[in-house]
């Protein structure tokens, strides 16, 4: 057995290199006698055109945690399934339960949401704006800013209206008023006003805004001091104008009375038509 063995291994041996060598070994026969055999193969020329083996070098690869699907134990590379396949996020989102990749502890996925949230995609989307801690509606006498989550239309960091001056109602009109003016804060669509906050604009042609506008009065029509609508001496300078519009002018002064034995009849005939005459006898 082992004399035929080594037959078999030394034919191929020659084989391997049939250009290279002549190859001539012996086997020893079941008898006491020894048979030679001889192979002799010759070179055969190079043929004009001819191949030769190329080898290429894969990049190193390195413990990557899975996945790429290599893991490295030691110093060899083995391929794993990537367990992180499923988990698509690198962070937890707000109000979401998450589970963590068993081989990446930055690789997250959402299993659920808290209540009073229903998951939409890799979020948790608010059911009601009470659940997300806002107002579903604005309180009454305050301003709040607008927020939308999702389908729904919440409110939050409310405040108190500011309308000091504003006192009158929206729905009606003073009397002599053309228009009245609402709070600014109260024209807001995220505002909550009742109706008492307005106050008047505008009022009439000849009254004027007064009571801090509450109410319309009439212009003032008078004179200043020491002027009048009428002189019965005649006028004299610039006229002023009251409120209203009125001229009002500075009077001449009246003559000093009259010579003696005369009457004046500015005092008494004709507003001061006549003038003074001697007393008849």
């Amino acid at each position: 057995m082992k004399k035929s063995a080594f037959f078999i291994f030394a034919v191929m041996y020659c084989c391997i290199l049939p250009h290279f060598f002549n190859c001539a070994f012996a086997s020893e026969a079941p008898s006491n006698n020894i048979a030679f055999y001889t192979h002799t193969i010759g070179l055969e020329p190079i043929p004009n055109s001819y191949q030769t083996a190329k080898s290429t070098f894969l990049p190193d690869r390195f413990d990557d945690l899975g996945m790429s699907g290599f893991n490295s134990i030691g110093n060899t590379n083995v391929y794993t399934p990537d367990t992180c396949l499923d988990y698509t996020l690198s962070s937890c989102p707000d109000n979401a339960l998450c589970s963590v990749c068993p081989t990446s502890s930055q690789r997250y996925k959402v299993i659920s949401c808290r209540s009073g949230f229903n998951a939409s995609g890799n979020t948790c989307i608010a059911t009601s704006c009470s659940s997300a801690g806002y107002y579903a509606s604005v309180p009454s006498g305050q301003i709040c800013t607008k927020i939308s989550l999702g389908a729904l239309t919440c409110y939050n960091n409310c405040r108190a209206v500011s309308c000091s001056g504003y006192s009158i109602s929206c729905s009606s009109m003073p009397e002599n008023a053309q228009s009245v003016a609402k709070c600014g804060d109260c024209n807001s669509d995220a505002s909550n006003c009742d109706d008492n906050v307005c106050k008047v604009s505008q009022c009439a042609n000849g009254y004027k805004i007064a009571n801090g506008g509450t109410a319309c009065i009439a212009l003032d029509d008078t004179c200043p001091d020491g002027y009048y609508k009428e002189c019965e001496t005649g006028t004299q300078g610039d006229p002023q104008y009251t409120e209203a519009g009125s001229a009002c002018y500075q009077c001449k002064p009246k003559p000093v009375g009259c010579p003696s034995g005369t009457l004046d009849l500015n005092n008494y005939w004709c507003n001061g038509a006549l003038q003074c005459f001697l007393k008849a006898d």
